[in-house]
Parts: C-alpha cells; structure tokens; sequence
C-alpha cells in the first residue's frame, strides 16, 4: 500500500480543523495547526503535497502565511479557506501566495474531496516531470562518462591486441545492458504518465526498428527509430490528466491540438541532450500527415522527416488495435485495412505497405524483441498472452503469462461473438 499524501491544514478555529480531519483522514495524512508560525515550521522540517489555510485569523492571516509558505515550500499545492466575503483579502493572496484555489466556508464535503483529487494531480504532474528531466540528464551524463572510460582502455592498450578485443567485448556487454536499463526505466515511467499498461511505446519502439532495417536503414539509423518510438509520448508528462483519458475522437479541435502539443513538449525535452537530438526531431512531426494537413509544421511528403512518418504508421496501427482513436479497438485486419485506406493522406505509401507486410510475418521474426497482436480465429494452443486480456467492461478474462489452451481460444472467440466486439490479445 502506498503512503498517504500528506496535507497541512491553518485554522484558528478548532472546530473547523476536526471537521477537515474527518473529512480527509481516510485518503491523507492530516496535520492541523491552529498558528500560522507552528504550521511555517513544520512546513520546513516536512513534505506537504498540499496546505490549506483559512484567511481570517488573529496575529498572521491566510494570505501573509500562504505568500511565506509559498516561499518556504514552493512545491507544495495552496488552498485558501474564506468564510467572508473579502474580495481584496482573497485576490491579495491569490497575488502573493500563489493559490491553486479557494474554497468559501461552509463547504460541501463532495466539492471538497473533488478539489483535493485535483490538487494531488497537480502535485504529482509536476513532481514526475521533475524527476524525469532529472533523470534524463543524469542517464545522459552517465553514458558520456561510460563511453569516455571506453575510450581510454582502448587508447591504453593498443599494444595488447588479443587483449585489448576481449577487454572491449566484455566493456560493450555491460555498456549495452546499462544502457538498455536505463532505456527500459525511462519507458516505464513514460508509460505510467501516459496511462498505459499495455506496452505501447516498447511495442512501437521495437516493430519500429525492425520496420527500418527491412526499409535498408543503417543499423544506427535503426537505433534512432527505436529510441523515436520508445520516447515518443516522453511530452505527455506536460498534458493534464483529464486529456489524457480521453480518445481522439472525444477531443474538440482545441483539446486535439492541446493533446499533440506533447510532440513539441517532449521534442524540447530531449534536444537538451545532444545524442537526441535527431530523436527530438522525429517526436516532435510525429502528428504531421503526408498529405500536408498535420501538426505541428503542416510538411508533406519528403519533408517530414523519415523516423516520423515511420512512427505514426506503427504508433497508429497499434493506437487503433488499443481503442485510442475512437474507443473501439480494432482487429488487426481491420486496423491494417484502415492504415492502407489512408496511405497518401496520413501516411507514406512506402512505409504503409511495407508494415502491412511486415506484420503477415511477425510470428517469425526472431529479431523483434516485442510482442504483437493476434486475432481471436488465429490464436493457436501454446501462445502465451504478454498482457490481461480483458473484456468490453475492462474485466480480466485471461492474466499475463497465460498459456493458450483449446478451451480458453473457445471463451475468447465466443465472447467476441455474443458481444458484437473485438478482444484485443497480445502474445509474445
């Protein structure tokens, strides 16, 4: 169970500070101070996610407290309390204290709690895209030192060549295996921000790859396009939570254009990183279509760069497998027969059609380290499902890692069946 998010509550009113406590104890770790120089100091010694105060009070008001706590913690989410009607006081402290919002007394409990949800998301939004950027220079800065020790063990023994090869050989195996935990980590946490616990990004990422080595990329081009696809949502750390859950079709033009700024947010993100800078470039016309009509820059054709346009017709193909673009998840027929039909609008004729291909024989390529998706009437015994499979209502009808029987294939296409729709199945 995770630990509660704890909560810093001001009143002069003991009263009004029990009240809020029953109110939040079952979700928060509650803290209630009845003077403002007691909460400012255990503001200093301890996190609060959030810190409410009341604005009128003897010796220090709300928005004198809030303004210090917002200098004494500025990471923490404030509220302002008000049971009277004092527009100055109130606007004072949204000015100087820097106030997610306010609420008037009496409140209503429900209001109250949605208030909260919404101030912990705020918090957490800006928490994790802290520690991702964070993190993302510090695996940079490790790579760069990694490959700089490289560097000097081979200038130092040129003279031992047998010796010198299999110091390098063993040198590389680590470098490529920390380099694949730090790549795998990044993942995990860009998906967990997306909302995604399928395997979106690792399954584009690596499909990507094989896709450019079959289209006669070099082997480092093809490295870009899988690093391109393992990162491509790394901006959606900038998107609210309540664009992030919803599909395409959902979204007004506005909302549409807020959701695929995560293109450009996540481009700005990684071209701080000189080795991602090409990645960077390939994230952020991720949405630009080949007929001109995309986003961010409207390039068509030739002028959008390859890795995009090799990265929407994989990203999209499994999008449409997933639900994402008008909530109804597609087979993998009808999701390639949609891909082909919008080749030379959306999508570069070339690349479409050597996806399609590609994916007729995707059960035996031994080279792609990703699983892949199988319709119900071609499932065979044996399979091993890589994600839950679950039903319309979002219930598990299968766990990961379940082996394939004759009996359950049966459940699967039945249920498809009675319920008019199609059950979305990942095998490794």
């Amino acid at each position: 169970m995770s630990e509660k998010y704890k909560i810093l509550v001001l009143d002069d009113e003991v009263e009004i500070l029990n009240s809020l406590k029953r109110v939040f104890r079952k979700d928060y770790a509650v803290d209630t101070f009845s003077e403002g120089e007691d909460a400012l100091a255990a503001l200093a010694e301890t996190d609060y996610a959030i810190v409410i105060s009341d604005m009128k009070m003897p010796g220090m008001d709300g928005a004198t407290f809030l303004a210090k706590a917002k200098e004494v913690a500025p990471e923490s989410v404030r509220i302002l309390l008000s049971g009277y009607a004092d527009m100055d006081s109130t606007i004072k402290a949204i000015n100087e204290g820097d106030i997610f919002n306010y609420v008037c007394k009496p409140w209503n409990n429900d209001s109250l709690k949605a208030l909260m949800a919404n101030a912990i998301s705020r918090y957490s939004l800006k928490s994790q895209n802290n520690e991702l950027s964070g993190k993302l220079v510090a695996a940079n800065t490790q790579l760069t030192e990694a490959n700089r020790l490289l560097e000097e063990k081979v200038a130092a023994r040129t003279k031992e060549l047998n010796h010198k090869a299999a110091m390098l050989k063993r040198s590389t195996i680590k470098q490529r295996k920390f380099f694949r935990q730090i790549l795998d980590m990044v993942g995990l946490i860009i998906e967990d921000r997306a909302g995604h616990e399928n395997g979106h990004s690792k399954r584009v990422a690596a499909h990507s790859k094989v896709l450019a080595e079959e289209l006669g990329l070099s082997r480092a081009e093809a490295i870009n396009i899988y690093l391109t696809g393992l990162m491509h949502e790394v901006g959606k750390v900038a998107i609210s939570d309540i664009l992030l859950q919803t599909v395409e079709y959902e979204r007004t033009t506005e909302e549409n254009i807020a959701f695929k700024s995560h293109a450009v947010e996540g481009a700005k993100i990684l071209s701080k990183l000189p080795n991602l800078r090409e990645v960077a470039e390939n994230i952020r016309h991720q949405y630009e279509n080949y007929d001109g009509s995309g986003y961010p820059d409207n390039l068509k054709k030739e002028e959008i760069p390859f890795g995009s346009r090799l990265l929407k017709v994989v990203s999209d193909y499994d999008y449409l497998l997933l639900g994402h673009k008008d909530g109804n998840k597609l087979s993998p027929d009808r999701a390639a027969f949609q891909i082909k039909e919008q080749r030379g609008k959306l999508y570069d004729y070339k690349i479409a059609d050597q996806y399609l291909d590609l994916l007729t024989r995707i059960p035996d390529i031994e080279e792609l380290d990703a699983d892949y998706c199988v319709a119900t009437n071609r499932l065979e015994p044996g399979m091993i499902v890589s994600d839950d499979v679950k039903n319309k209502t979002g219930g598990i009808m299968l766990t990961k890692d379940t082996t394939l029987t004759e009996a359950a294939i049966a459940k699967l296409v039945n249920y498809e069946k009675d319920n008019d729709c199609f059950v979305t199945v990942f095998i490794y």
